[in-house]
């Protein structure tokens, strides 16, 4: 076929040369939207050439080109509205190998009067036409679960709505087929957004470009709605035909119930229930603002470490399932919140400067703590005698005085962090404790 082409085209040039006329001048001529293909070439002179054809229904027309890297340019025009788009590019990288290089483009155009132009010096050309009626229904619709949906999005259509009517909580998936960027978003009668607007580039004419998007859905009334977006990547048509599939699944639950396994300084392992009919879980740590540290895995236990001490931190965990080698995930739980264990705190000093007075001074805890309990006993056996008060600061060396002890009394000394999570204390360990006699 190459060989063919090239040497039609060599007998085009070289007619050229000769003066020979052919079907194409410099002057404007119609042009077929049948498939015929017709043969052209530019002169020193006359650097372009013009086509033009109407539409009377709006479709889809696809232009080939066979040409040599001579020719720059190949132009369509809206006569009506002006606008003007590239039919195809050529680049030095096309003719490495062949001399001429077919190429092609596919448009979607609504009925009008529409101009081709090719721009080149002493260039020979084959260019042709096909157009394709486009018939489907404009505008907006209910999707129907499992059956496709085609719409054509023309340059001038408002953004469609399409209505999807969930009478049991489904996992829902839109699949989008389109040939031009588009950008989508998925809300509810109320204007709820369930899934934020986003941009997605076209793929190319004999490619199109796919998209899944999938959620649980409550029952309901909910909006899948799509607009063209003129101008972006890989755009050589502002509108065009796009497909929505609906399809439904199981709705994927997320765990609900959670706890904490083990609690260190600088570690915690919490655990959630077993969603029945899953296949796995994703886990994530939150750092303040930002979700980070995701574990994946088909344990209803997971373990985080290289945390600070005394410091809250949340979780949140979805499970999923696998269909056709895809994940399908659930919502987010709602966030669970467990602390680690504060650092062992180290007593400085215990004196009694006055009858009836001790004074304990103790080094800040590292990391982090919300404040610090300190007991008292006359025996440091006797576990239920001590009697505790708390204090907090953020001091390197925290001190409290405690008044009305037993005077000439032994008394012991302990003391140990916290830190408040929710309604919960965590406990760092007791320190070693001191002795000293009440005045």
């Amino acid at each position: 076929m190459k060989k063919v082409i090239s040497l039609l085209l060599a007998v085009l040039m070289i007619a050229g040369v000769l003066g020979i006329s052919f079907s194409a001048s410099a002057e404007q001529a119609d042009l077929p939207i049948d498939g015929t293909e017709i043969s052209g070439n530019t002169t020193k002179e006359a650097h372009y050439n013009t086509y033009t054809f109407t539409l009377e229904k709006r479709g889809t027309v696809e232009f080939t080109v066979v040409a040599d890297a001579k020719l720059r340019l190949i132009t369509l025009q809206n006569e009506k509205t002006g606008d003007v788009r590239s039919v195809v590019n050529y680049s030095a990288d096309d003719f490495k190998t062949d001399t001429f290089v077919q190429k092609s483009g596919l448009f979607y155009l609504e009925a009008g009067d529409y101009s081709v132009e090719l721009y080149g010096v002493e260039t020979s050309y084959m260019l042709s036409a096909k157009y394709t009626e486009y018939t489907a229904a404009d505008g907006s619709k209910t999707l129907s679960v499992s059956k496709p949906s085609t719409l054509f999005f023309s340059q001038w259509s408002k953004p469609h709505s399409l209505k999807v009517i969930v009478k049991k909580a489904y996992r829902v998936s839109f699949e989008i087929e389109h040939g031009m960027p588009i950008a989508c978003n998925v809300k509810k009668a109320d204007g709820t957004v369930v899934y934020s607007t986003k941009n997605f580039n076209s793929g190319t004419t004999t490619s199109p470009a796919k998209q899944e998007i999938s959620f649980n859905l409550a029952k309901g009334t909910y909006y899948l709605n799509l607009r063209a977006l003129p101008g972006k990547k890989n755009a050589n048509e502002t509108g065009g035909i796009y497909t929505v599939t609906t399809k439904v699944g199981v709705y994927v639950k997320p765990p609900v119930s959670f706890g904490t396994i083990t609690r260190k300084t600088n570690a915690l392992t919490i655990s959630y229930n077993k969603v029945k009919g899953v296949a796995g879980y994703e886990v994530q740590r939150s750092s303040g603002t930002k979700w980070v540290d995701t574990k994946r895995g088909n344990s209803v236990t997971c373990a985080f470490k290289k945390l600070t001490a005394g410091t809250v931190y949340k979780f949140r965990v979805r499970s999923y399932v696998v269909e056709n080698g895809k994940k399908y995930y659930s919502d987010w739980s709602k966030t669970y919140k467990s602390a680690t264990k504060p650092e062992q705190v180290k007593i400085k000093s215990v004196s009694s400067d006055k009858a009836g007075k001790v004074t304990t001074q103790w080094y800040k805890s590292t990391g982090n703590c919300t404040g610090y309990e300190i007991a008292f006993s006359y025996d440091r056996f006797n576990t239920i005698g001590w009697k505790t008060t708390v204090s907090a600061g953020k001091k390197d060396i925290q001190s409290l005085a405690v008044l009305k002890l037993k005077s000439g009394r032994l008394c012991y000394v302990k003391v140990r962090a916290y830190t408040v999570c929710g309604s919960q204390k965590v406990y760092a360990p007791w320190s070693l404790y001191s002795s000293v006699y009440v005045k």
